[in-house]
């Protein structure tokens, strides 16, 4: 299955995430390797998953979804982030 990264950033001050944190966690397998970042391992299409995350986006919040490939490097990433991308790849 593929992993997608899904970046977004939500314009309106003091905006709720809850229905947005709701739609990445029904995926079941992710992590969040910073605040407004998620990979997500999936059998959907990209497609779908940005047209799912994007119904519950204002229409001036910015939101990109790619395929994620092989390899990762970081700083100061959470080890429970690394733990889950090591076994993802």
């Amino acid at each position: 299955m593929p992993i997608y990264c899904v970046t977004y950033d939500l314009k309106a001050p003091g905006r709720d995430y809850k229905d947005l944190y709701r739609v990445l966690q029904s995926y079941g397998s992710y992590a969040r390797p910073t605040e407004s970042q998620w990979l997500l391992n999936t059998s959907e299409s990209i497609t779908t998953v940005r047209d799912k995350i994007r119904n519950v986006l204002d229409g001036n919040d910015v939101l990109l979804v790619i395929t994620a490939g092989k390899g990762a490097a970081g700083y100061n990433v959470p080890a429970n982030v690394w733990n889950w991308i090591e076994g993802q790849f």
